[in-house]
C-alpha cells in the first residue's frame, strides 16, 4: 500500500512553492509572525499586487522574492499565491522537490476523485478517510488560482512524483502497466480538480515531452474531458478545460490526427495562436522538400479559421504555406500581428491575401525562404492603413525588404520608432545560419531559436 500523503506544513526552500497552509495557520501567533511596517499596513493592497507582477525575476529567484513576501499578512500572503499558483507546473526543473506540489493539490480533491485514486491504489485508505472528514483543509483553494497550464511540466511532475511514491520504483522493470495506469489516473484526477475549481485558465502550453512512456495525443485528450472518467460518449464538450482559453501555444512533434480536430471544436475562442511545426524543424532548416504528411498542417489550419476574433498568430518551422495563408484569411477582419518565423513559401503563389487584413499592425519575416518577387509583390500596392511596422531579418527578397523599409520610414516620419528590424540587412544570427547544415549533418541539437520564441513557448535558457 503507498504511503499516505503528508498533510504538515513545510519549511524548507524547497518545499516554498509548494507550502500548504490551512485554516490556523493566520490565528496562530506561534506559526507566523508579521513583519509590522507601517508601509504594509498604510498602502492599499492594489499598490502591492502592481508591485508583485512587476518583479524582474525569474526561476528560483521569482519564487524566492514571492515566498518572502508570503507570510508578511493575509493579503500579501493571498497576492503572491496567487501569484505562485496562476502557472505552477512551468518550474518543475527550477526546484528540486516541485513534485511534492501534487500531495498539495490532493488536499483539494472531491470524494469521487479520491475514490478514484484509492482504486488504483495511489493513495492509501488514511489518507482518502482523511480528506472525507475534512481534517485537513487547505487554508487556499489552489486551483482556482491557475492561469496558465504548463502541460509539459505538469506531465513530468506526475511522473516524478508518482516515481518518488511508488513502492516498485527500486525494481528493474518500473516502466510497467500499474505505473502507467497510475500515472493516466492521476493526470485524468488533477485535470478534472481544474477544471472544476479554475475559472480562470487563459493560456494551455503543450510542448514536446521526453517521458519514455508517455503517449502525447493521448494525454492531450485528456484535456477536453469534463469529468474524471474520461472524454464524453460524442467526443466533443462544448464547456470543456480548453473552451475559455485565450491563448495556446502549441509544439507538434508527433502526430495528433485526433486532438488537433477536437480542439478546434472546443476552442473558439483564442485571439492568440503560437504554433512550432517541430516535424518541419530540419526541412525547414536545410531548406529541403518537407515531410509528405500533411495532416497536421490540415488540422493546424482548421484551428485558426474556427476561431471567432484570432489577433496575434505566430508560427516556427512551418511549410506547406498556401494553405496556411487561406486559413489566416478567414480571420482577416480581426488579426494585428503575424510572425513567420523559419518558414517556407515554396508553396504559396500570392500574399495578395495579406492586403485583405485591414487591422494587421505588426507583421515579422524571419529566417524565411522561397519568397519570390512574384508573392510579394501585390504587398507594395497596397494602402495600409493601420500597419506601423515591419520585420524582415534573413531573407534574400528584395521585394519584400524595399516593402518592409517604405513601411518602417513612413512610420518613422509619423513618429513610430522600432529598432526591432534589419529590413534584410545582416544580423546576428546570420552568422548562425552558415553552420545549420553543419550541425544536421552531425546530428547536433538544433537551438537557434530567437528570445522571443523561448518565452512565448516558455523554453527554458
Amino acid at each position: 500500500m503507498p504511503p499516505s500523503c503528508s498533510s504538515s506544513p513545510t519549511k524548507t526552500f524547497n518545499d516554498t512553492f509548494i507550502t500548504k497552509l490551512n485554516k490556523r495557520t493566520f490565528d496562530n501567533k506561534t506559526n507566523i509572525s508579521y513583519t509590522d511596517t507601517s508601509l504594509s499596513n498604510e498602502l492599499p493592497i492594489e499598490v502591492f499586487e502592481k508591485i508583485f507582477n512587476n518583479i524582474n525575476s525569474k526561476g528560483k529567484e521569482y519564487i524566492l522574492t514571492l515566498h518572502s513576501c508570503l507570510f508578511v499578512s493575509k493579503d500579501w500572503s493571498l497576492s503572491t499565491m496567487k501569484l505562485l499558483y496562476s502557472n505552477p507546473f512551468y518550474y518543475f526543473k527550477e526546484l528540486k522537490d516541485i513534485n511534492k506540489i501534487i500531495d498539495t493539490l490532493l488536499l483539494c480533491l472531491n470524494k469521487s476523485e479520491l475514490e478514484m485514486l484509492f482504486e488504483h491504489g495511489i493513495i492509501n485508505s488514511n489518507f482518502k478517510n482523511i480528506n472525507n472528514n475534512n481534517n485537513t483543509t487547505t487554508y487556499y483553494n489552489y486551483p482556482k488560482y491557475l492561469k496558465s497550464l504548463y502541460y509539459r511540466g505538469f506531465l513530468s511532475i506526475i511522473h516524478s512524483w508518482i516515481k518518488t511514491r511508488n513502492l516498485d520504483s527500486n525494481s528493474d522493470n518500473y516502466y510497467n502497466d500499474s505505473t502507467s495506469t497510475q500515472f493516466e489516473m492521476v493526470v485524468r484526477v488533477l485535470l478534472n480538480l481544474i477544471f472544476r475549481e479554475s475559472k480562470q485558465l487563459e493560456k494551455l502550453h503543450i510542448g514536446s515531452t521526453n517521458l519514455i512512456w508517455d503517449k502525447k495525443e493521448l494525454s492531450c485528450m485528456y484535456l477536453l474531458m469534463s469529468n474524471s472518467l474520461g472524454i464524453s460518449s460524442g467526443g466533443l464538450l462544448k464547456n470543456g478545460l480548453c473552451s475559455n482559453l485565450d491563448s495556446i501555444y502549441l509544439t507538434v512533434d508527433c502526430p495528433m490526427n485526433n486532438f488537433l480536430p477536437l480542439l478546434s471544436k472546443q476552442c473558439r475562442n483564442l485571439t492568440k495562436i503560437c504554433v512550432m511545426m517541430d516535424l518541419h524543424r530540419k526541412s525547414c532548416y536545410t531548406h529541403s522538400p518537407p515531410p509528405a504528411d500533411i495532416s497536421d498542417i490540415k488540422n493546424i489550419c482548421t484551428l485558426i479559421s474556427s476561431q471567432r476574433n484570432l489577433q496575434h498568430f505566430q508560427t516556427m518551422f512551418f511549410s506547406n504555406t498556401s494553405l496556411l495563408i487561406s486559413a489566416l484569411s478567414t480571420q482577416h477582419e480581426s488579426l494585428r500581428s503575424l510572425d513567420f518565423y523559419w518558414v517556407d513559401f515554396k508553396d504559396c503563389t500570392s500574399l495578395i491575401e495579406l492586403a485583405h487584413f485591414n487591422q494587421l499592425e505588426v507583421v515579422k519575416f524571419r529566417n524565411c525562404f522561397n519568397l519570390k518577387r512574384e508573392i510579394c509583390e501585390p504587398l507594395l500596392n497596397n494602402d495600409w492603413e493601420n500597419l506601423c511596422y515591419v520585420d524582415v531579418i534573413n531573407t534574400d527578397c528584395f521585394t519584400l525588404r524595399e516593402w518592409a523599409r517604405k513601411i518602417n520610414i513612413k512610420m518613422c516620419n509619423s513618429g513610430y520608432n522600432s529598432d526591432e528590424s534589419d529590413n534584410g540587412k545582416k544580423s546576428r544570427s546570420n552568422s548562425l545560419d552558415k553552420n545549420i547544415s553543419t550541425k544536421i549533418l552531425n546530428n547536433n541539437n538544433l537551438t537557434i531559436i530567437t528570445k522571443e520564441f523561448k518565452r512565448n513557448f516558455q523554453i527554458e535558457e
